[in-house]
């Protein structure tokens, strides 16, 4: 399964679960459907960083969900390592082979649309879509900005005691700014510094108009309807083209709307005179769909007729959020997004075989390598590779395996996979040279005998090598000098080194491997090695650069 597929899964997850206890929540106050909604909005947009640190549980859809993974060869196609890409492609296709359309006599939509894969075509359509969808968002909050620059502070001593006194009676403690101005709505926007933004001739309304708008207003601050609107608008920005996104964020509109009419209403405000006001504020408003779909407007006709008739409705609910019912929906609503979030669904349905090419650092194809495949449970596939170095196991399902790879002259290649998606099942492996190693004892008699010349024995051990590696042999020897200083103390020690030979058979990398070795034995050790010549590495023919341990370890004899 495509990424975009799988953390678009993770987040239909979540926006459902809110949905449905949405509709669970129908006969329940409008403040908690709110709060349910807007959780589902911001665990949506957190299912997906929280993936990578929760750990994973897997599902496997039936096969017939799943196309089956590529393959490397082609049915019907001979596996000859002489036959080239060109010949393949003549036997599968002979009718295009003896008749081939000349490239440049097509139309250059037609071959972008040829050259173009299903996921670069389903990729682009994504981008334009979230383009569209952001350039609206933006140019909303252009107008918004627009707005607020047509506006001045309100110094009506009237609204501003009106404003202080419904700010305590709502526990509104943040500062929010009151400006009025050229505007066609009253509307609320903000997060750090909200704004209240009022039509010029509004400082000439009744104070019981001034009361109803100022409640109304002051409740989506304290809210926070605003911000979570505005989430909810990159969601569905993101995921544009789920229909999931889009009534989330109908439905959280609306229900922050009919929340702060409940607040309204149990201040204490008639239903009918608020429904009377409402109506004549929504005659004098107008604007652009864009600009209003990035603020609060306090009256949209396309939602009056409603929320007039639950105002009217005196049987509904409009308790505040209950810290049970607030406490139960984030515990479900967290559960389900965390599930989502380690949610793996793997593409492939069924077993299918494990296959693909082994190849050397030089590019060429490695044949017997001996390949294995062990499960979670111990089972143990084997395989050699071919003689154009592919391989392919018995058919496999899902799950985590190890896969290695040896062959003598290379270094074994271990890795534990994951077959989850359809490209997992087709892997190609790249073998390293194998390290060579050489052992040298560098011995000198104790300081109390009389001095001897000091000896050096070598004795290399070369790992394996298959057909392709032409083994370096060393052509210019320097033996280790054991350092007077350690012997006159009666010191030894072993120095383990890593060893880099060139591509022109000289040393070109030398480094002591362990802290435990004393600087005179590292030094001595060192310089000896780094004087060593080989003859070149050959990859194929090819000079290569091969590392190699070498231990040198001085010793004293009686």
């Amino acid at each position: 399964m495509t990424t975009l597929a799988m953390i678009t899964l993770r987040t239909s997850v979540v926006l459902a679960a809110a949905l449905l206890g949405y509709v669970a929540c129908r006969r329940q106050s409008a403040a908690l459907r709110h709060f349910i909604l807007a959780v589902g909005v911001c665990a949506g947009l957190l299912v997906t960083p929280l993936g990578p640190v929760l750990p994973a549980w897997h599902v496997t859809p039936p096969a017939s969900w799943s196309p089956e993974p590529p393959r490397t060869a082609s049915a019907g196609v001979t596996a000859d390592p002489h036959v080239t890409a060109g010949q393949i492609r003549a036997r599968r296709e002979p009718a295009l082979a003896a008749a081939p359309v000349p490239l440049r006599a097509r139309p250059l939509a037609a071959r972008l649309l040829q050259a173009a894969t299903p996921g670069a075509l389903l990729t682009l359509a994504w981008l334009i879509g979230l383009a569209a969808v952001i350039v609206r968002l933006g140019l909303g909050l252009v107008g918004l900005a627009r707005w607020s620059a047509r506006t001045g502070p309100v110094a009506d001593v009237r609204w501003l005691r009106l404003q202080d006194a419904v700010a305590r009676e709502l526990n509104v403690t943040r500062p929010v700014t009151l400006v009025a101005g050229d505007v066609p709505v009253i509307c609320t926007w903000g997060v750090f510094r909200p704004r209240i933004v009022l039509p010029a001739h509004a400082v000439a309304w009744s104070e019981e108009r001034a009361r109803v708008v100022l409640c109304h207003e002051l409740a989506h601050v304290r809210r926070g309807d605003w911000a979570v609107q505005f989430a909810g608008e990159l969601l569905r920005a993101v995921f544009w083209f789920n229909p999931l996104t889009w009534i989330v964020c109908r439905r959280l509109r609306d229900e922050a709307e009919h929340a702060c009419d409940d607040v309204v209403l149990r201040a204490g405000v008639r239903d009918h005179a608020y429904a009377e006001h409402l109506l004549d504020i929504a005659r004098g408003s107008r604007g652009r769909g864009a600009v209003l779909a990035s603020a609060m407007p306090m009256a949209r006709s396309s939602t009056l007729e409603g929320r007039i008739a639950a105002m009217l409705n005196a049987s509904l609910d409009r308790r505040t959020l209950a810290p049970r019912a607030r406490a139960a929906a984030l515990v479900v609503l967290v559960t389900v997004a965390c599930g989502a979030a380690a949610l793996r669904v793997s593409a492939q349905g069924g077993p299918a075989a494990l296959h693909g090419a082994v190849y050397d650092s030089s590019g060429g194809v490695l044949p017997a390598v001996e390949m294995s495949l062990e499960n979670e449970q111990g089972v143990k596939w084997t395989t050699p590779t071919d003689g154009r170095g592919q391989f392919e196991f018995a058919p496999v399902g899902s799950g985590k395996y190890v896969l290695e790879a040896s062959l003598p002259g290379f270094r074994t290649f271990r890795k534990e996979v994951v077959l989850d998606q359809a490209k997992d099942w087709s892997r190609a492996i790249t073998l390293q040279v194998g390290q060579l190693q050489e052992t040298i004892n560098v011995t000198a008699r104790r300081p109390q005998k009389p001095v001897a010349a000091s000896a050096a024995t070598a004795s290399g051990t070369r790992v394996r090598v298959g057909g392709n590696i032409k083994v370096p042999a060393k052509v210019f020897d320097v033996a280790p000098v054991y350092p007077e200083s350690m012997r006159e103390a009666g010191l030894e020690g072993v120095v383990p080194l890593e060893v880099l030979i060139g591509t022109d058979g000289t040393v070109v990398y030398v480094q002591v491997t362990s802290a435990q070795v004393h600087p005179a034995f590292a030094k001595a050790a060192a310089d000896a090695v780094r004087q060593w010549i080989f003859t070149p590495t050959l990859l194929n023919g090819v000079a290569s650069e091969v590392s190699m341990t070498a231990s040198i370890q001085f010793s004293l004899s009686d």
